[in-house]
């Protein structure tokens, strides 16, 4: 065998060995990173929104010098997730000087069972090789009259090692306006504002709108001011819907976007929308749009409209 034959014997040995390095049976540790829970399982779990502070004991009183929780974020706006996040907080106008590394982490939540009325959720994911775990214990809708040592309790693993974590229910809430035990919601506003008169002999105006939604049914009854032509007086049209699953999670993902204002606005022009929302805890109470709160007349509220559109989307009126 002469020189050149053996280089080129060697180098195609080279180039063999190589390949064979890099197609073989050893798997990088990211290989297999992700969520566990598939998206089908997410979409179904229908999980109901909420902001909280997670402590490690229940029925704690949070420090006002150094605060440390974990924020929990539990959302449905297209699939259930808990998201959870170290945090550091204070009040009184002294720094904290102690640092928390925040830790952001998500979940895709399935729902694992129910018991009383609570609702588990499970869900885990693996991050550069290394697998986390999660345990949603939602004792919001809880029909037992047992006591639970909190709201949500939350059981998170890793690395073979589980914290348990119990929700602040002296701040931490569902929704602003929205009390985890409510029975109805009614939307409504009736309309005017800055719109043409309606036709000669119409009983109603322009954007006039209401939506009363049973909780425990998912039925809303509706009644809007159809308008067919501008020679036809415009009259109240009514019915009732009944909302799927994924329906009515958009209306409550809605409502959990409202939030109390503090604003001062003299708007005008605009239809009035409230809100009026009924519970045993809270009894009746009623928002409005903080488009008009300078009047200083009630509670007002933001992102009233979402509401509104989330029921025009949900019963096609």
């Amino acid at each position: 065998m002469n020189i050149a034959t053996f280089s080129k014997l060697f180098a195609f040995s080279s180039v063999a060995i190589l390949i064979g390095a890099c197609s073989g049976d050893a798997t990088s540790s990211t290989d297999t990173d992700g969520n566990e829970v598939s998206v089908d399982e997410a979409l179904k779990a229908k999980v109901t929104p909420g902001t909280f502070k997670l402590y490690s004991k229940a029925h704690v009183t949070p420090s006002t010098s150094c605060d440390l929780y974990t924020q929990l974020d539990l959302k449905s706006a297209y699939y259930s997730t808990a998201t959870l996040e170290e945090h550091v907080g204070w009040q009184g106008g002294m720094h904290c000087e102690i640092a928390v590394v925040p830790n952001k982490r998500t979940y895709r939540l399935k729902l694992d069972g129910t018991s009383c009325g609570s609702r588990i959720y499970t869900g885990s994911f693996t991050k550069s090789g290394e697998r986390s775990e999660i345990k949603i214990t939602d004792n919001r809708t809880r029909t037992c009259k047992d006591i639970v040592a909190a709201k949500v309790i939350v059981e998170e693993k890793k690395n073979g090692t589980t914290t348990k974590k119990y929700s602040y229910d002296g701040g931490g809430s569902e929704s602003a306006i929205w009390p985890s035990d409510a029975k109805t919601l009614v939307a409504q506003t009736r309309g005017g504002g800055f719109t043409p008169q309606p036709p000669a002999g119409s009983t109603c105006t322009f954007g006039a709108t209401k939506y009363s939604l049973d909780v425990a049914t998912k039925k809303v009854s509706w009644e809007v001011c159809e308008f067919i032509d501008w020679t036809t007086p415009m009259k109240p049209k009514s019915g009732t819907t009944t909302l799927s699953t994924s329906k009515y999670a958009t209306v409550v993902d809605a409502i959990g976007e409202v939030s109390i204002s503090t604003d001062s606005i003299c708007g005008a022009d605009k239809p009035l929308l409230t809100l009026t929302v009924t519970s045993p805890s809270e009894g009746t109470k009623t928002f409005t749009d903080d488009f008009y709160s300078c009047r200083g007349d009630g509670t007002y509220i933001t992102n009233i409209e979402g509401v509104f559109d989330a029921f025009r989307d949900a019963v096609g009126h």
